[in-house]
């Protein structure tokens, strides 16, 4: 078993002893990973390693996206009274402002109605039975009952007034992985943008995908945001995007010429095609549908569709022949430039 967890509870809730009590034999169980998170990707990395847990305070309300993008995860909530949770927080100077507790109590109500997911009390984990039943549902293992014995009487702690500095830093990342998981959770919308529309948040899109896929040797990546701006208003160049609550995650771009093949055709050429790691699969294909009957409606009737080599490029065959391209040929590069 191989498949991630999370645990969900409320501060003050033991789950920092849990991640130790998980973290056994090939297992890592990571607490409040939140604090170290910026984006969905962020997240979707961490889970993707083998033999990976966490034990979360702050992310139920994520649990729908995880489940989603990990089907076979494990959830365990760990629930505790909210009057006891919030006389605990204040002995060591934590405070959430008024009605927070209460809306991650709703999501933990919400984790806990999922299927498959094991809820236990705050009080149960004093018990062998509820310990043993979180350790078989996490990690898939025989029952150890002497790491358990090791474990049950120790006041594992994290240092507060490093938490509470640390929560403070964090903050802006959090709300940006926040957006993340507001986003996945609403429907993504295909669309046509201009570039002018397009630029505020693709210029940014455009470098991470720079990033993941690197560059070939003598590369300089420098767009050409002139000429992108004539071919923009010329009517060459054709932006298809992917937009989820707002935030963009992918795009799709032709551009569009006369042929030399022939004086009556139109043709276009993909150029950048990318979407962000969380949002893919039919995504791609959905921008590429849409790209192509809007291109059917400018009267261009041949497309050259390129599959990279760098990133996730090798698996665009796939997509071309779901779409009826055929192959034709090889693409090649060749440096002929300064060494």
């Amino acid at each position: 078993m191989t498949a991630p967890f999370v645990v969900f509870g409320l501060p003050r809730s033991r789950t920092k002893w849990l991640s130790v009590f998980l973290s056994y034999g090939p297992w890592v169980c990571c607490h409040d990973s939140l604090l170290g998170l910026s984006n969905i990707e962020g997240l979707v990395k961490l889970l993707a390693a083998p033999n990976t847990g966490l034990s979360e305070t702050a992310m139920a309300f994520a649990a729908p996206v995880i489940r989603k993008l990990f089907p076979e995860v494990r959830f365990v909530v760990v629930r505790r009274d909210l009057e006891d949770v919030r006389t605990s927080m204040e002995a060591v100077g934590l405070h959430y402002p008024d009605g927070l507790l209460e809306q991650m109590a709703v999501h933990l109500d919400a984790v806990s109605a999922l299927p498959g997911t094991l809820t236990v009390s705050f009080e149960d984990l004093r018990d062998e039975d509820a310990c043993r039943s979180v350790f078989e549902h996490c990690l898939g293992l025989p029952w150890d009952r002497g790491w358990w014995e090791t474990l049950a009487d120790q006041n594992i702690q994290i240092d507060m007034p490093a938490r509470i500095a640390a929560c403070e830093v964090a903050l802006p990342r959090v709300n940006t992985f926040a957006a993340d998981i507001a986003a996945m959770m609403s429907p993504v919308t295909i669309q046509e943008e201009d570039w002018f529309a397009f630029a505020p948040d693709g210029l940014p899109l455009i470098w991470e995908h720079y990033r993941e896929v690197g560059s070939y040797e003598h590369e300089v990546f420098d767009p050409n945001i002139p000429l992108i701006e004539v071919m923009a208003q010329t009517g060459l160049l054709q932006i298809v995007t992917a937009r989820a609550g707002g935030k963009l995650v992918g795009y799709l771009v032709f551009t569009l010429s006369p042929s030399l093949k022939s004086r009556t055709e139109m043709q276009a050429a993909q150029i950048p095609f990318y979407v962000k790691p969380a949002w893919r699969g039919w995504t791609g294909l959905a921008l590429h549908r849409e790209s192509i009957r809007l291109l059917k409606e400018k009267g261009v009737k041949r497309l050259s569709l390129r599959s990279g080599v760098r990133g996730a490029g090798d698996r665009q065959d796939v997509l071309f022949r779901r779409l009826g391209a055929e192959p034709d040929g090889h693409m090649w590069n060749l440096w002929i430039g300064e060494e």
